[in-house]
C-alpha cells in the first residue's frame, strides 16, 4: 500500500441524481428523490477515490464501515457534490468523513472506512475474511444480524479477542462450512 495521503486530504465526486438513484423497491418507486442507499453507494465511491491511488496492483480495498446521516432531499435531476476528507490512515485502513451538498444544502454526511489488503487474502472462504459475532439490529420489529468482519494483517498473530468458533466447531472459516483452517 502506498502511503500517499494524510489526514485533511480531500477528494471530490459529483453525481447528477438519475432515475436509478431514486428510492425504488420491489413494490415500485417510493419517491423521485435521491435514495439513502444510493447516497451511501456514492459516498463510498468518493472515499474510494483515495484507495484507487493507494493500492498496489496486487491489492484491493474492501469496505469496513459506512454511516449515512441523511439530512435533506435531493430531487431527481439535481447535482450533488461529495467531498471526502481523510480522517485517519492506520496501517492498512483508511477512514474518511464525507459530506454531500446540493444547492447550498447539506444532503448527507458520515464516515466510511476501507482496508487495503492483498487480493489473495480476502477470499470469502478464507480465515483472512471471517464474520465474527454478528450484531443484532431491530428495525420496525424486524431483527437483522449485521456482520462484523475481521481482517488479520498478513504476518500478524491472530489475537482478535472476539474471534471464536461457534459451539461444536473448531477454529476454521466462520463464514461457511468450507473447512478452511484459521
Amino acid at each position: 500500500m502506498k502511503q500517499l495521503f494524510q489526514p485533511g486530504d480531500v477528494r471530490q465526486f459529483t453525481r447528477q441524481v438519475r432515475q436509478e438513484d431514486c428510492a425504488t423497491f420491489d413494490s415500485g418507486q417510493v419517491h423521485p428523490v435521491y435514495a439513502t442507499f444510493a447516497l451511501a453507494r456514492d459516498a463510498e465511491w468518493c472515499c474510494r477515490l483515495f484507495v484507487l491511488e493507494m493500492k498496489e496492483a496486487d491489492e484491493e480495498g474492501i469496505g469496513t464501515k459506512l454511516t449515512v446521516a441523511h439530512h435533506a432531499p435531493a430531487l431527481m435531476g439535481s447535482t450533488v457534490e461529495f467531498t471526502a476528507t481523510i480522517a485517519a490512515v492506520h496501517q492498512h485502513e483508511i477512514i474518511c468523513t464525507y459530506e454531500a451538498w446540493c444547492n447550498g444544502r447539506l444532503v448527507a454526511s458520515g464516515e466510511q472506512g476501507q482496508k487495503i489488503l492483498k487480493k489473495k487474502s480476502w477470499s470469502v472462504c478464507s480465515p483472512a475474511f471471517d464474520i465474527i459475532n454478528p450484531v443484532p439490529l431491530s428495525v420496525s420489529g424486524i431483527l437483522f444480524y449485521l456482520p462484523v468482519f475481521y481482517f488479520p494483517i498478513a504476518g500478524s498473530r491472530d489475537t482478535f479477542p472476539s474471534r471464536r468458533a461457534p459451539a461444536g466447531r473448531s477454529a476454521q472459516c466462520l463464514t461457511c462450512s468450507c473447512g478452511a483452517r484459521g
